[in-house]
């Protein structure tokens, strides 16, 4: 072997191995815990996720709960009716751009309010209040546009500046029902019961936009509904 290279192993083999320092272990064990972090971390994200949403749940039901104990009270007056229906009449704790929602808007069909209850400027649009018994109820300036009203008992309620426009309210009780300057546009009026030409010359309408399958013998308002102005 030449004599250079006998030297060169000579050196390699008398060389000391190289042996981890101490900053290079704590490296490694950073390194470690840190991964044991992200783990962890990856692991808790589901159950977070679950606890929270179960805790979401049990606060949207003691509320729905809370709403219906306010509208099955028998107190005159508003006494938080007013915000316990468009409470139940929305949809709440939606996943933002879906269609998937914790607690879904409730059916108000059959619901029943204590007479001379006040239900101002309740804002209600769609709302199912199929055979509602609205007896005597104040409902001024309430927006029921586009609800389901039929077989509704409306008589002797206070419906002055209210929105029905659309709505159905085939069959239903409006006896002495006030209904000055309510907007009847589109209104389905099918077999209603009560309703006067005295009571519809107080309504009002849309320009060409006259309520729809009047009793025999009624004509529809004449009078224009002026632009409303809501919160």
């Amino acid at each position: 072997m030449a004599p250079y290279r006998q030297r060169k192993l000579l050196r390699r083999r008398a060389r000391p191995r190289s042996t981890p320092t101490t900053q290079s272990k704590w490296d490694q064990r950073f390194r470690y815990l840190a991964r044991l972090e992200l783990l962890i971390g990856l692991f808790a994200i589901p159950v977070i996720l679950i606890v929270g949403w179960n805790e979401l749940a049990a606060i949207a039901e003691q509320r729905r709960v809370n709403a219906w104990q306010l509208l099955t009270t028998n107190a005159k007056g508003n006494a938080g009716k007013t915000a316990a229906l468009e409470y139940l009449n929305q949809n709440h704790y939606c996943i933002p751009w879906t269609e998937l929602c914790l607690q879904n808007k409730e059916s108000l069909v059959k619901i029943h309010l204590p007479k001379d209850s006040f239900i101002e400027e309740a804002n209600l649009p769609g709302a199912n209040m199929y055979n509602a018994d609205l007896y005597g109820v104040s409902l001024t300036g309430v927006d029921l546009s586009g609800a389901n009203l039929r077989v509704a008992n409306l008589k002797e309620a206070d419906l002055r500046w209210g929105n029905l426009s659309n709505v159905s309210l085939a069959e239903a009780n409006l006896s002495s029902a006030d209904l000055f300057d309510t907007d009847l546009s589109s209104a389905d009026l099918r077999s209603v019961v009560g309703l006067s030409q005295g009571q519809l010359n107080k309504a009002c309408v849309t320009r060409g936009l006259a309520p729809i399958n009047l009793p025999n013998g009624l004509t529809a308002p004449t009078k224009a509904c002026l632009p409303r102005l809501r919160d």
